[in-house]
């Protein structure tokens, strides 16, 4: 049986919640249970843009798709970067 996929990152963002598993990319948009997901082996990329002190806009690249997620904390969105880019 396989293993379901394991949450590394969840944090908020304007849209809703990005989720970033070992898997996937995934932003939870707001309460009807929407979904936008990318797949981390379609991956080719991920731009940080901060936009205030505090928050960033994060745009995650990927093989004919591109996801942004908007007002995540810059602490945050530093991690993630380095974690989907292995800074």
């Amino acid at each position: 049986m396989q293993e379901p996929p394991r949450e590394l990152i969840r944090t908020r963002c304007a849209q809703g919640t990005l989720v970033i598993t070992d898997t996937a990319i995934i932003i939870e948009l707001g309460l009807l249970g929407r979904r936008d997901v990318l797949m981390r082996t379609a991956l080719t990329g991920v731009d940080v843009k901060r936009v205030l002190f505090t928050a960033a806009t994060i745009t995650f690249h990927g093989q004919g798709k591109t996801m942004t997620a908007t007002m995540v904390k810059a602490k945050e969105a530093e991690r993630i970067q380095a974690l989907l880019m292995g800074l």
